[in-house]
């Protein structure tokens, strides 16, 4: 009897130890198969897709503007009509007092000329105080009605136009004209008599110039915070050569263009372009050549942010130019290069889908810091922000190494990617 339950205790212990080796080997059979179509699953389903690795480095900027030119220069007309002779040609550089040019005082029909009228795209005081004002009412209605997001945008906005206006009031006094546009001189008089020739000198050293674009009183360095900048980087101004052999009573001659001062006001987006900031060193090329400048005022007109740059190295045949587009290079940044393709927008936050070790999509908000042509540089690791409460707050962005989704406006967070 003890015997018989003895080999029935082992039976039983075997027959258990066979249940847990079959559970066993049935759970590893299960896993392995659960594993299996899992990645078939995650194969099929994942989405196939450019991914870059990012890295902290240096980064050139450039990017190219609409610009207009700013030029110091001097016109030169003549009570009487008669015929030019000029002794040198466009372009050439002459010493104050050389001669230019003779002018024979003769009678000129005045159906012979082609006159170009002079245009006007300047805002005055008056015009940018009214807009502060609106904007300031805008502000006051939005704060009313508790829209605080679009108090904060409306403020940035009158700020910039508070900025702007300051600069024009602080212009208005002579310290601000230090490059005044020089003041025009007129040949001949009313005793002059016809036959009389006169010789016309250069009244200041510089570049002779004929071509005229009607222009000359209104795009200078001093009304630089009056241009209508909206209007003129739209157009394309075409200088005219004034060098023909006859000139009416009051007409232009032709102009002496400093080679010594001359500015490029040029067309920014203030958020992308943050770097460009008073006191900034860029290279700048223009009609073939590149040339050093240094950003000297920033500010915002309508639209349009504007930069202006004082040109250090003069341009041959910049005399005759109005409207160009320059490219413009600045001093290196130091952050992570990120391409346009891969920047989204969530909760009007910029940033881009960081791809995890298991190709799983996340959002990470990114700071720009710079912007190139077809990419941006932004900050690495961690940045402050406000919230839409006004308090500050710590963004965790992405680091050098991690890897991000090109094409980033096909997916979306929790995708999963090669």
């Amino acid at each position: 009897m003890g015997v018989e339950s003895g080999d029935v205790l082992s039976e039983k212990k075997i027959k258990a130890r066979w249940n847990i080796k079959l559970f066993l080997r049935n759970m590893f059979i299960l896993s392995a198969l659960a594993f299996i179509v899992y990645s078939i699953y995650i194969n099929v389903t994942k989405r196939d897709t450019a991914v870059l690795q990012v890295s902290y480095q240096n980064i050139a900027i450039e990017s190219q503007h609409r610009a207009l030119v700013m030029r110091n220069e001097a016109g030169v007309s003549s009570y009487n009509s008669g015929v030019f002779s000029p002794a040198v040609v466009d372009g050439e550089r002459v010493a104050k007092g050389q001669i230019v040019g003779q002018l024979k005082i003769e009678d000129v029909a005045a159906d012979q000329f082609e006159t170009v009228a002079s245009q006007s795209a300047i805002i005055d005081q008056t015009a940018l105080e009214n807009d502060v004002e609106t904007r300031y009412n805008d502000l006051i209605l939005a704060l009313r009605n508790d829209d605080y997001i679009l108090a904060k945008s409306i403020k940035n906005d009158l700020d910039m136009k508070l900025d702007r206006l300051s600069k024009l009031v602080a212009a208005s006094g002579d310290s601000a004209y230090q490059d005044v546009v020089l003041a025009a001189n007129q040949v001949g008089s009313e005793e002059a008599e016809v036959g009389q020739v006169i010789d016309i000198p250069a009244g200041s050293a510089g570049i002779v110039s004929y071509y005229y674009d009607a222009y000359e009183s209104v795009i200078n360095y001093p009304n630089r915070y009056k241009i209508d900048y909206l209007t003129l980087f739209d157009e394309t101004i075409t200088p005219t050569n004034q060098n023909v052999s006859t000139v009416q009573a009051n007409g232009d001659i032709f102009k002496i263009v400093s080679n010594l001062t001359w500015y490029l006001a040029c067309r920014v987006d203030l958020e992308a372009d943050a770097d460009f900031v008073e006191g900034v060193n860029v290279l700048v090329s223009v009609n073939g050549k590149q040339v050093k400048g240094v950003v000297e005022d920033v500010f915002q007109a309508a639209e349009d942010g504007i930069i202006i740059i004082r040109m250090l190295q003069y341009v041959d045949g910049i005399h005759r130019m109005r409207s160009v587009d320059v490219n413009l290079r600045r001093d290196e940044v130091r952050g992570i290069k990120v391409p346009l393709s891969a920047v989204v927008t969530r909760a009007n936050q910029i940033g881009v889908l960081s791809v995890d070790l298991s190709g799983v999509l996340s959002f990470k908000p990114i700071k720009q810091l710079a912007a190139g042509d077809g990419f941006i540089v932004v900050q690495e690791g961690s940045f402050q922000a406000e919230a839409e409460n006004g308090e500050s707050v710590t963004r965790y962005s992405i680091n050098h190494g991690d890897k991000i989704a090109l094409d980033a406006a096909k997916y979306r967070e929790g995708d999963i990617v090669e």
